[in-house]
């Protein structure tokens, strides 16, 4: 459950799949978003053909190289400041039985920089508010992108959803339906089992396998994964959806038991 509320989870995914549609990019912009004219759309399917000669080829591993830095060092940094909370907690607060819960799930955190002076106090805090915008505006964001990418294939009337609307009936039913969750359960973790467990972990994993069917099925051989990419890929996807069945199980067996 904790492996499936760090980072990002499938819903986040999708959304950039919107994001990419409604500028047009690369092949998903073939087909109308909600805030997408037809006149961005390319002429036609062959218009998108890549092109697998030197110079585009070349071109290619260019433009590549922007979201390989954003992404690596996106993950390397989540990599990092997780490895030491992990570290910290189990050096500061394990000693003293000091175990995040209910809706203690940040103050103890806190002395991993009030053990230096008591006035970083306000750092920490200034860093967990910043941390929790960015969560809100960036999921303000992304997903009204999920929900049309979810909704978009069910009908041609749905599809036709203005962007306005869309993103209007998203930020009510999150915004209502996070106070109605806020209100009903004591302990926070119960908020997000399901969608860490799911979209954070077990989808992530079939995310992997789809990844690597796009790219054998779309891409011209000079561009789609190396061999070591491909089986780190591979390898993450198995292991994702093992630690999402296995944590799905538990979290039933868990329901069941009560």
């Amino acid at each position: 459950m904790y492996l499936g509320a760090i980072g990002g989870g499938t819903y986040d995914y999708i959304g950039y799949l919107g994001c990419l549609r409604e500028k047009a990019w690369v092949a998903i912009g073939l087909r109308r978003g909600p805030q997408q004219s037809e006149a961005a759309l390319p002429a036609s399917p062959e218009a998108t053909r890549i092109d697998t000669s030197s110079d585009n080829l070349q071109r290619a591993r260019r433009w590549l190289i922007a979201p390989k830095i954003d992404v690596g060092a996106s993950f390397l940094c989540l990599l990092v400041f997780t490895i030491c909370f992990v570290m910290l907690g189990a050096a500061i607060l394990h000693p003293a039985q000091l175990v995040p819960s209910g809706r203690e799930l940040l103050n103890h955190q806190a002395q991993f920089l009030t053990n230096f002076h008591p006035s970083l106090l306000y750092v920490y805090q200034l860093g967990i508010f910043m941390a929790f915008w960015g969560t809100i505006y960036g999921a303000c964001e992304i997903y009204s992108r999920t929900a049309y990418e979810c909704i978009a294939p069910l009908s041609r009337r749905l599809r036709a959803l203005p962007a306005q609307r869309v993103r209007i009936a998203v930020l009510l039913y999150c915004g209502i339906g996070g106070l109605i969750l806020l209100w009903s359960f004591e302990n926070p973790i119960n908020w997000v089992k399901p969608a860490a467990l799911i979209g954070g972990v077990f989808t992530c994993g079939l995310w992997c396998f789809a990844m690597i069917w796009s790219d054998r099925r779309f891409l011209p051989k000079a561009l789609r994964m190396k061999s070591l990419l491909l089986v780190l890929t591979a390898i993450s996807g198995v292991c994702l959806t093992a630690a999402g069945t296995i944590g799905i199980w538990q979290y039933v067996a868990e329901i069941l038991s009560k």
